[in-house]
Protein backbone atom coordinates (compact mmCIF):
# COMPACT_ATOMS: atom_id res chain seq x y z
CA UNK A 1 0.00 0.00 0.00
CA UNK A 2 2.86 2.42 0.39
CA UNK A 3 4.65 1.18 -2.12
CA UNK A 4 1.22 2.20 -4.74
CA UNK A 5 0.73 5.50 -2.60
CA UNK A 6 4.44 6.45 -2.45
CA UNK A 7 4.45 6.16 -6.75
CA UNK A 8 0.93 8.32 -6.37
CA UNK A 9 2.32 11.21 -4.33
CA UNK A 10 5.75 10.94 -6.47
CA UNK A 11 4.16 11.56 -9.40
CA UNK A 12 2.50 14.51 -8.79
CA UNK A 13 6.16 16.15 -8.75
CA UNK A 14 9.06 14.17 -11.06
CA UNK A 15 8.06 12.25 -14.09
CA UNK A 16 9.51 8.86 -15.78
CA UNK A 17 12.44 9.69 -18.20
CA UNK A 18 12.10 8.59 -21.22
CA UNK A 19 10.87 10.92 -24.78
CA UNK A 20 7.48 10.82 -25.55
CA UNK A 21 5.40 9.60 -28.27
CA UNK A 22 2.36 8.17 -29.44
CA UNK A 23 1.62 4.88 -29.76
CA UNK A 24 -0.79 2.68 -30.99
CA UNK A 25 -2.67 0.44 -28.28
CA UNK A 26 -2.48 -3.37 -28.43
CA UNK A 27 -6.11 -4.60 -29.51
CA UNK A 28 -7.56 -5.25 -25.93
CA UNK A 29 -6.26 -2.92 -23.70
CA UNK A 30 -3.55 -1.41 -22.34
CA UNK A 31 -0.32 0.43 -23.75
CA UNK A 32 2.28 -1.89 -25.23
CA UNK A 33 5.32 -2.48 -23.11
CA UNK A 34 8.36 -0.23 -23.18
CA UNK A 35 10.79 -1.84 -25.31
CA UNK A 36 8.28 -2.90 -27.50
CA UNK A 37 6.62 1.02 -28.21
CA UNK A 38 10.99 2.41 -28.31
CA UNK A 39 11.88 -0.53 -30.23
CA UNK A 40 8.53 -0.12 -32.83
CA UNK A 41 8.96 3.75 -32.69
CA UNK A 42 12.77 3.38 -34.03
CA UNK A 43 11.73 0.11 -36.83
CA UNK A 44 9.40 2.87 -38.18
CA UNK A 45 12.00 5.38 -38.69
CA UNK A 46 14.50 2.41 -40.14
CA UNK A 47 12.08 1.68 -42.56
CA UNK A 48 11.19 5.20 -43.66
CA UNK A 49 15.25 6.09 -44.23
CA UNK A 50 15.57 2.95 -46.20
CA UNK A 51 12.91 3.88 -48.50
CA UNK A 52 14.42 7.34 -48.37
CA UNK A 53 17.38 5.86 -49.49
CA UNK A 54 15.91 4.27 -52.61
CA UNK A 55 15.36 0.62 -51.14
CA UNK A 56 12.67 -2.01 -52.27
CA UNK A 57 9.85 -1.44 -49.60
CA UNK A 58 9.78 -4.94 -48.99
CA UNK A 59 13.06 -5.18 -48.28
CA UNK A 60 13.49 -2.42 -46.20
CA UNK A 61 10.12 -3.67 -44.19
CA UNK A 62 12.52 -7.18 -43.42
CA UNK A 63 15.13 -5.07 -42.51
CA UNK A 64 13.41 -2.95 -39.80
CA UNK A 65 11.58 -6.09 -39.11
CA UNK A 66 14.87 -7.74 -37.98
CA UNK A 67 16.08 -4.21 -36.83
CA UNK A 68 13.30 -4.40 -34.37
CA UNK A 69 13.65 -7.44 -33.06
CA UNK A 70 17.61 -6.85 -31.94
CA UNK A 71 16.13 -3.75 -30.45
CA UNK A 72 13.88 -5.56 -28.28
CA UNK A 73 15.82 -8.29 -27.38
CA UNK A 74 18.97 -5.73 -26.28
CA UNK A 75 16.00 -3.01 -24.62
CA UNK A 76 14.52 -5.93 -22.40
CA UNK A 77 18.35 -7.33 -21.65
CA UNK A 78 18.97 -3.66 -20.36
CA UNK A 79 15.82 -2.83 -18.89
CA UNK A 80 16.98 -6.31 -16.65
CA UNK A 81 20.18 -5.25 -15.83
CA UNK A 82 19.29 -1.72 -14.80
CA UNK A 83 16.20 -2.98 -12.53
CA UNK A 84 18.75 -5.53 -10.97
CA UNK A 85 20.78 -2.50 -10.00
CA UNK A 86 17.81 -0.15 -8.88
CA UNK A 87 17.54 -3.27 -6.10
CA UNK A 88 20.81 -2.96 -5.29
CA UNK A 89 20.45 0.69 -4.73
CA UNK A 90 16.98 -0.58 -2.76
CA UNK A 91 19.73 -2.55 -0.32
CA UNK A 92 22.14 0.20 -0.01
CA UNK A 93 19.46 2.54 0.93
CA UNK A 94 17.89 0.33 3.93
CA UNK A 95 21.54 -0.48 5.08
CA UNK A 96 21.62 3.55 5.26
CA UNK A 97 18.82 4.10 7.59
CA UNK A 98 19.64 1.18 9.71
CA UNK A 99 23.37 3.00 10.32
CA UNK A 100 20.91 6.32 10.83
CA UNK A 101 21.20 7.76 7.92
CA UNK A 102 18.69 10.77 6.89
CA UNK A 103 16.45 9.86 3.89
CA UNK A 104 17.69 12.30 1.64
CA UNK A 105 21.54 11.21 2.51
CA UNK A 106 20.54 7.33 1.81
CA UNK A 107 19.22 8.26 -1.25
CA UNK A 108 21.71 9.53 -2.65
CA UNK A 109 23.70 6.68 -1.27
CA UNK A 110 21.80 4.22 -3.26
CA UNK A 111 21.98 6.86 -6.42
CA UNK A 112 25.81 6.19 -6.47
CA UNK A 113 25.49 2.55 -5.95
CA UNK A 114 22.81 2.06 -9.07
CA UNK A 115 24.97 4.42 -10.80
CA UNK A 116 27.96 2.32 -10.26
CA UNK A 117 26.46 -0.89 -11.39
CA UNK A 118 24.73 0.60 -14.06
CA UNK A 119 28.22 1.47 -15.54
CA UNK A 120 30.24 -1.51 -14.13
CA UNK A 121 27.80 -4.41 -14.85
CA UNK A 122 25.48 -3.27 -17.90
CA UNK A 123 28.10 -1.52 -19.44
CA UNK A 124 25.22 1.40 -19.99
CA UNK A 125 25.59 5.15 -19.34
CA UNK A 126 23.53 5.76 -16.53
CA UNK A 127 20.54 8.10 -17.00
CA UNK A 128 21.38 11.11 -14.29
CA UNK A 129 17.45 12.29 -14.49
CA UNK A 130 15.98 8.75 -14.22
CA UNK A 131 18.63 7.70 -11.10
CA UNK A 132 17.57 11.44 -9.17
CA UNK A 133 13.99 10.33 -9.69
CA UNK A 134 14.62 7.46 -7.78
CA UNK A 135 16.04 9.70 -5.33
CA UNK A 136 13.01 11.69 -4.78
CA UNK A 137 10.73 8.35 -4.89
CA UNK A 138 12.96 6.36 -2.07
CA UNK A 139 12.61 9.85 -0.61
CA UNK A 140 8.65 9.61 -0.14
CA UNK A 141 8.18 6.02 0.10
CA UNK A 142 11.05 5.79 3.28
CA UNK A 143 8.81 9.28 4.73
CA UNK A 144 5.62 7.83 4.04
CA UNK A 145 6.61 4.59 5.45
CA UNK A 146 7.24 6.74 8.62
CA UNK A 147 4.23 8.60 9.33
CA UNK A 148 4.70 11.57 7.00
CA UNK A 149 1.61 13.04 4.89
CA UNK A 150 1.43 12.78 1.55
CA UNK A 151 1.73 16.69 1.50
CA UNK A 152 4.52 16.74 3.53
CA UNK A 153 6.27 13.49 2.42
CA UNK A 154 5.79 14.44 -1.45
CA UNK A 155 7.31 17.57 -1.41
CA UNK A 156 10.49 16.08 0.58
CA UNK A 157 10.80 13.46 -2.58
CA UNK A 158 10.40 16.97 -4.88
CA UNK A 159 13.65 19.01 -3.21
CA UNK A 160 15.71 15.49 -3.39
CA UNK A 161 14.82 15.10 -6.54
CA UNK A 162 15.48 18.51 -7.77
CA UNK A 163 18.33 19.18 -5.61
CA UNK A 164 20.09 15.63 -7.28
CA UNK A 165 19.13 17.05 -10.37
CA UNK A 166 20.96 20.53 -9.82
CA UNK A 167 23.74 18.64 -7.98
CA UNK A 168 24.37 16.17 -10.80
CA UNK A 169 22.54 16.41 -14.00
CA UNK A 170 24.01 18.78 -16.78
CA UNK A 171 21.22 21.31 -17.55
CA UNK A 172 19.58 21.50 -20.48
CA UNK A 173 20.29 23.94 -23.08
CA UNK A 174 17.44 26.72 -21.91
CA UNK A 175 14.39 26.43 -19.68
CA UNK A 176 11.86 25.72 -22.37
CA UNK A 177 13.74 22.32 -23.41
CA UNK A 178 13.96 21.40 -19.71
CA UNK A 179 9.96 21.84 -19.57
CA UNK A 180 9.48 20.19 -22.93
CA UNK A 181 11.65 17.21 -21.21
CA UNK A 182 9.68 16.93 -18.40
CA UNK A 183 6.33 16.97 -20.17
CA UNK A 184 7.52 14.22 -22.18
CA UNK A 185 8.26 12.07 -19.02
CA UNK A 186 5.07 12.48 -17.11
CA UNK A 187 3.83 11.66 -20.48
CA UNK A 188 5.56 8.09 -20.08
CA UNK A 189 5.06 7.53 -16.31
CA UNK A 190 1.42 7.90 -17.05
CA UNK A 191 1.56 5.53 -19.62
CA UNK A 192 3.46 3.03 -18.21
CA UNK A 193 0.94 3.11 -15.35
CA UNK A 194 -1.99 2.36 -18.13
CA UNK A 195 -3.05 5.62 -18.88
CA UNK A 196 -4.22 6.72 -21.90
CA UNK A 197 -3.21 8.29 -24.34
CA UNK A 198 -5.23 11.21 -24.63
CA UNK A 199 -4.91 11.32 -20.49
CA UNK A 200 -1.60 11.51 -20.91
CA UNK A 201 -0.69 13.70 -23.09
CA UNK A 202 -3.07 16.21 -20.94
CA UNK A 203 -1.10 15.47 -17.90
CA UNK A 204 1.81 16.16 -19.78
CA UNK A 205 0.92 19.47 -21.14
CA UNK A 206 0.00 20.56 -17.90
CA UNK A 207 3.36 19.51 -16.24
CA UNK A 208 5.44 21.63 -19.51
CA UNK A 209 2.95 24.79 -18.63
CA UNK A 210 3.55 24.97 -14.99
CA UNK A 211 7.25 24.21 -15.57
CA UNK A 212 7.12 27.06 -18.10
CA UNK A 213 5.48 29.76 -15.59
CA UNK A 214 7.74 28.61 -12.67
CA UNK A 215 10.92 28.72 -14.75
CA UNK A 216 10.53 30.90 -17.62
CA UNK A 217 10.51 34.01 -17.07
CA UNK A 218 7.70 36.05 -19.75
CA UNK A 219 9.20 38.14 -22.26
CA UNK A 220 10.02 42.46 -21.23
CA UNK A 221 7.29 43.92 -22.14
CA UNK A 222 8.07 46.77 -25.09
CA UNK A 223 9.07 49.84 -24.47
CA UNK A 224 6.91 53.12 -24.62
CA UNK A 225 7.42 53.80 -28.43
CA UNK A 226 7.15 50.08 -29.40
CA UNK A 227 3.61 49.81 -27.20
CA UNK A 228 2.23 53.06 -29.15
CA UNK A 229 3.35 51.28 -32.92
CA UNK A 230 1.84 47.88 -31.98
CA UNK A 231 -0.95 50.02 -30.88
CA UNK A 232 -1.23 51.98 -34.20
CA UNK A 233 -0.34 48.80 -36.48
CA UNK A 234 -3.17 46.50 -34.66
CA UNK A 235 -5.63 50.07 -35.09
CA UNK A 236 -4.82 50.57 -38.69
CA UNK A 237 -6.07 46.51 -39.24
CA UNK A 238 -9.16 47.25 -37.65
CA UNK A 239 -9.87 50.22 -39.81
CA UNK A 240 -9.09 48.37 -43.16
CA UNK A 241 -11.26 45.37 -42.31
CA UNK A 242 -14.12 47.56 -41.23
CA UNK A 243 -13.85 48.21 -44.87
CA UNK A 244 -11.59 51.78 -44.43
CA UNK A 245 -9.13 52.69 -47.58
CA UNK A 246 -5.49 50.93 -46.81
CA UNK A 247 -4.09 54.41 -47.55
CA UNK A 248 -6.60 56.63 -45.28
CA UNK A 249 -6.31 53.56 -42.52
CA UNK A 250 -2.58 53.77 -42.79
CA UNK A 251 -2.49 57.84 -42.47
CA UNK A 252 -4.48 57.58 -39.57
CA UNK A 253 -2.92 54.94 -37.76
CA UNK A 254 0.46 57.28 -38.52
CA UNK A 255 -1.17 59.79 -36.46
CA UNK A 256 -2.58 58.02 -33.52
CA UNK A 257 1.43 56.58 -33.19
CA UNK A 258 2.30 60.19 -33.05
CA UNK A 259 -0.08 61.23 -30.84
CA UNK A 260 0.35 58.01 -27.94
CA UNK A 261 4.16 59.08 -27.95
CA UNK A 262 3.55 62.56 -27.27
CA UNK A 263 1.08 62.03 -25.13
CA UNK A 264 2.40 58.60 -23.15
CA UNK A 265 6.25 58.56 -23.89
CA UNK A 266 8.40 60.68 -21.74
Amino acid sequence: MVRVLGTIVLGAFLAAMTPAAAFAEKPGGGPPPPCERKCRMEAKKALKACIAQGGEREECRNEAKAFRNQCHNECVQNQACREECRATGDDTFQTCLAAGGTEEECAMQARDAVAQCVADVCGLPPDCPALCHQVGERVVRACLENGGSEDQCGERGRMAAMTCLQNNCPPPPDGAARCREIGRRVYQECIDQDGSDEECRDRALGAAIRCMQEQCPPPPPPDCETACRNAAHHAAEDCVAQGGDKTECQRRAEAEFQRCVNERCP
